[in-house]
């Protein structure tokens, strides 16, 4: 089997500088992913292994970027919209048992992204964001629909639609003796679906982690030592999920519970 496939993919950015503090802009952009041959079903195939269209996609978005003359508060904005067609999807192969990529459809996401951050004293910093996405499945392909494809109007998977984060970050400076930074981070999403069908037995639920972290820089900033900690109150959740399509058989992968862990870096 022989694939072939390109594409132009313009894209066109106008910005404006209304003082020094605040720029508004405006993107477009278009893309796509190249298609591809169902390699892990190519053996039952043959030389006629079936194949997947490529992926495109057209998107707009419009937002500001606000800071105050002495960079104590910066705030970004955007709002966006992008339209799939052809959208690919992880899907059940034909016979019901291995999932395999296929075009689903046609699909769009729109939404919002808040980014902010304050520093009220010197080294002290407060970090906050807020994201919003609306991803639904706009047109659906019949021909996967019925083997774990998604219906019109089905959610795509593995988008949250709500995410939200926090940090703290007080920096301690040491003189000679370099810089050690202490933060904690909190980060909230809402409900994913794992498979393209929405099936109710394969979701990771809502839920809110925290991490924290304590570093050392040295002063001539060569030299770094962190201690982390996360996943610290050892929320218990699912990193994927998949459905059997030839039983009521399922599989969980869990993701890690409380961890901690120290890295150093040495920059030449």
């Amino acid at each position: 089997t022989t694939l072939k496939a390109d594409d132009w993919t313009p894209m066109a950015n106008i910005s404006y500088d209304w003082n020094d503090n605040l720029m508004t802009y405006f993107t477009y952009s278009e893309g796509f992913k190249s298609g591809g041959v169902q390699q892990r079903n190519a053996g039952v195939f043959g030389a006629s292994a079936p194949t997947y269209d490529p992926e495109f996609v057209e998107s707009f978005e419009i937002g500001f970027k606000y800071g105050t003359e002495d960079g104590r508060f910066v705030l970004n904005a955007a709002a966006f919209y992008a339209d799939y067609t052809d959208i690919q999807l992880e899907l059940l192969a034909p016979e019901g048992i291995a999932p395999q990529l296929d075009n689903a459809g046609e699909g769009e996401i729109k939404g919002f992204e808040l980014e902010a951050r304050w520093t009220p004293i010197d080294s002290w910093f407060l970090e906050v964001a807020l994201g919003h996405l609306d991803a639904t499945i706009t047109a659906a392909d019949p021909a996967v629909t019925g083997s774990g494809g998604p219906a019109k109007g089905d959610s795509l998977p593995q988008v949250p639609r709500w995410t939200a984060s926090s940090s703290l970050i007080k920096e301690f400076g040491l003189g000679d003796n370099g810089t050690v930074t202490a933060r904690v981070d909190y980060n909230y999403r809402t409900k994913v679906y794992f498979s393209g069908d929405n099936d109710p037995r394969s979701i990771m639920q809502s839920h809110g982690l925290m991490n924290a972290s304590v570093g050392w820089d040295s002063a001539d900033d060569k030299y770094s030592l962190i201690f982390h900690a996360n996943n610290i109150f050892d929320k218990r959740r699912k990193q994927y999920s998949e459905q059997s399509g030839s039983s009521s058989v399922g599989f969980d992968i869990l993701a890690r519970d409380f961890a901690w862990y120290l890295t150093g870096e040495y920059r030449f």
